[in-house]
């Protein structure tokens, strides 16, 4: 299996690598079971292990590789703006979560341009 990529989509996919390296330090608002924060990128293996287990017990088939991209990318955007808890937020704070999350989620989408971009958007 070849890989098509010039060297302008392979220094956008290391680019977005990056950033998603940066969720293995922000810090969520909850706790592992030893005590200590929990990391995002802590967080989305754990949903992603959740989703797979849970995946045989479903009444309806889903795309499980939909799913897990989903799951995989649903807090990347916290590379970039922090996590804020939601009990923390009051409806002013939440609109302008929203703001903040979409606007990185654009960023994100321009930073890739080309396909893989937009579906991560789309997702």
């Amino acid at each position: 299996m070849g890989v098509l990529m010039d060297a302008q989509q392979l220094m956008q996919f290391f680019k977005l690598l990056n950033l998603a390296e940066r969720l293995k330090s922000e810090l969520r608002h909850s706790w592992v079971s030893c005590g200590r924060q929990e990391s995002v990128a802590e967080h989305t293996w754990r949903l992603s292990m959740m989703l797979i287990l849970l995946q045989p017990y479903l009444k309806q088939p889903v795309s499980m590789e939909k799913v897990l991209k989903m799951a995989i990318i649903h807090d990347l955007v916290e590379a970039e703006v922090g996590d804020t808890p939601v009990f923390e937020i009051d409806k002013a704070g939440a609109q302008q979560k929203a703001i903040k999350e979409k606007r990185a989620m654009e960023n994100i989408r321009q930073s890739l341009s080309n396909s893989v971009g937009e579906e991560i958007f789309a997702l």
